[in-house]
């Protein structure tokens, strides 16, 4: 019994961190072409790339982040995302 046990809870942790993963990859790459419409190709390698690199920043340097995202890093990744998306809207429109 204990081991079935085992498995019911490594597979629901399983479960857990692809649910995880499928938010972040959403939150990411699908989230802000979604919301901000972006006119160019290029924002579908720009806005992950920033996205990611800032986010790894604030992981090595283990930033406090002041406000609401900090309860959830899905909220902070989606935040991050969008501001990025908000950059490329604004480098697209005023310098492309």
């Amino acid at each position: 019994m204990h081991t079935f046990a085992v498995i019911v809870a490594y597979g629901l942790y399983l479960l857990l961190m692809i649910g995880a993963v499928g938010l972040a990859i959403v939150a990411v790459f699908w989230l802000p072409d979604r919301l901000l419409g972006f006119k160019r190709v290029e924002a579908i390698v720009f806005v992950p790339a920033a996205t990611i690199a800032i986010w790894l920043l604030l992981s090595y340097l283990a930033m406090p982040v002041p406000g609401i995202l900090i309860i959830s890093p899905h909220k902070l990744l989606a935040g991050l995302a969008l501001t990025c998306g908000l950059v490329w809207c604004f480098i697209e429109d005023n310098w492309l």
